[in-house]
């Protein structure tokens, strides 16, 4: 009689765990997560940056959309892992907005780096985590750019035509050793027009490349 209690208590364990549904199970989840359009950005001048993210899975017309959303953004990805969003959580905010969504965190400092993920819910209140991802502030002070202009030694143009004349654009180049010890560098750099910046090693090896048009 014992066993035959086992046997079937035991088959409603395995009944109950095929049936329910694991936490994120078959839930839509986040992804491809991007701030101020950009995926992992460096560099964003925007001091309360626009999060979006896509939206994967659904299954059932239940899971086919978001219902609630919430926010965390930390100084570390360990306090990210641990769910303490100190720069920011947005808590659950009932909506299936996903893109543009305004950071309203703590005020960021120029070269902060962010981490942030994404918890959201579908229409059957499911719910799951996206993986993290980053940012990192430019230089969003005036006083935090130290650099010094410099240019090719010519005088501007006299004459708006003369703007569009043939012209090359100057190469600058520096030299300069780096010591030991060194984990992480940027270059901040700013120019009306196209330019271009490069960090090479001695070998003449890129290791880092800029551009914009402003």
């Amino acid at each position: 009689m014992l066993r035959e209690i086992l046997v079937v208590c035991l088959c409603l364990l395995l009944g109950a765990s095929v049936g329910a549904e694991p936490v994120g199970g078959g839930a839509m989840v986040a992804k491809n997560l991007r701030c101020e359009g950009g995926v992992n950005p460096l560099g964003v001048g925007e001091l309360r940056p626009h999060l979006s993210w896509n939206l994967s899975g659904g299954k059932d017309s239940e899971s086919m959309y978001q219902s609630a959303y919430r926010v965390l953004v930390a100084t570390s990805p360990v306090l990210l892992a641990k769910g303490n969003g100190d720069l920011w959580d947005s808590g659950k905010v009932s909506s299936g907005g996903h893109i543009g969504i305004e950071y309203l965190g703590k005020p960021l400092s120029s070269r902060l780096g962010c981490y942030w993920k994404v918890q959201v819910w579908d229409g059957g209140q499911r719910t799951s985590w996206s993986d993290s991802a980053y940012w990192e502030m430019g230089l969003i002070q005036a006083q935090d750019w130290v650099g010094k202009w410099i240019n090719d030694g010519k005088s501007s143009p006299e004459k708006e035509v003369d703007m569009y004349g043939e012209d090359p654009a100057p190469l600058f180049r520096k030299e300069f050793k780096v010591g030991s010890g060194v984990r992480r560098a940027r270059l901040y750099i700013s120019g009306l027009g196209y330019y271009e910046g490069w960090i090479r090693s001695s070998s003449g090896e890129a290791v880092y490349f800029w551009a914009r048009l402003l």
